[in-house]
Parts: structure tokens; C-alpha cells; sequence
């Protein structure tokens, strides 16, 4: 399963915008260094929420507990 579909099915905002994995190594190569962390970021944060939510649903939660974000970002 992809994340993208993951975020779908969990109502959070998809990080695959501007750059897709396909497009990493090109960027790479371009020096688009900077874009790609973000990438990777949005990424790590999107599979963050994804994850919260199914632990949620698995302790009987409710799937719209806010998720409190880390106070540190990845970049």
C-alpha cells in the first residue's frame, strides 16, 4: 500500500506534491538537496499521522484524537 493511499484513507494531506520518488534521482543530480530533505519530511511526518491514527482505531480511540505534532522538525 502506498503512503499516498494510506493518507486517502486516513484524511491526512498527502506530502506528494511538487516532487515525486521517481523524480528524486534527477533532483539529486540537479542540487536540489534542500527540496528532497523536504520531501523526505513530509514524508516521515505524514506516515507520523497515519500511524496515530491506526494505533487510535487499534486502542479503541477516537480516529480524530489530535495528533500533536513533534516540537522538532526533521530538516
Amino acid at each position: 500500500v502506498s503512503l499516498e493511499d494510506l493518507c486517502y484513507a486516513f484524511n491526512v494531506e498527502s506530502p506528494k506534491n511538487a516532487l515525486h520518488g521517481s523524480l528524486v534521482p534527477q533532483a539529486f543530480w540537479d542540487g536540489r538537496i534542500a527540496e528532497i530533505a523536504s520531501y523526505c519530511n513530509g514524508d516521515v511526518l505524514a506516515l507520523m499521522k497515519v500511524y496515530h491514527k491506526m494505533n487510535a482505531i487499534k486502542s479503541g480511540l477516537s480516529i480524530n484524537t489530535p495528533w500533536i505534532a513533534p516540537k522538532e522538525t526533521f530538516v
